[in-house]
């Protein structure tokens, strides 16, 4: 008796990347905006916009790593440092559990 012996032309034809099946059909990614602070967040923004909101909220009061989550700015210890080596005075308060909490001491160009 000859062994039967699955082959490739046995199985369902594989399907690449581009030639139909779920792989070619159009993804939509639904994107949720909500508001904090009565501040949009948009998702991916500039670094330059991230800073200016960010520098806005330091005029108000201390920020804290949470707060800068919240209105979309997910590096904000990366917008800190860009603020402070732009000549703006900020100091920096470790909190428990990874948060920081970020205070503006002086705004460059601000000499009051």
């Amino acid at each position: 008796m000859k062994s039967e012996k699955s082959t490739k032309k046995d199985a369902p034809p594989r399907r690449q990347p581009g030639q139909g099946g779920r792989d070619s059909e159009t993804r939509h990614i639904n994107i949720t905006t909500s508001t904090c602070a009565n501040q949009e967040i948009h998702i991916s923004q500039p670094a330059s916009v991230q800073r200016a909101r960010l520098l806005s909220m330091l005029r108000r009061g201390p920020v804290n790593t949470l707060q800068g989550r919240a209105v979309g700015i997910m590096s904000i210890a990366a917008r800190i440092f860009e603020l402070k080596a732009a000549g703006n005075e900020i100091i920096t308060v470790t909190l428990p559990n990874r948060v920081a909490k970020y205070v503006l001491v002086r705004e460059v160009g601000h000499d009051d």
